[in-house]
Formats: structure tokens, C-alpha cells, sequence
């Protein structure tokens, strides 16, 4: 769960830092 947490926190930044360029 913890892995699966931090994965999907993990494609929410890399999508935010996409848009934000």
C-alpha cells in the first residue's frame, strides 16, 4: 500500500512538473 501511495504521488509531481514547464 505504502509502495502504491508513493508511486501514485510520484506520477501526480511528474505530471505537475510537466504542465508547469
Amino acid at each position: 500500500m505504502l509502495m502504491s501511495m508513493n508511486g501514485f504521488k510520484r506520477s501526480i509531481v511528474l505530471a505537475l512538473g510537466l504542465w508547469d514547464s
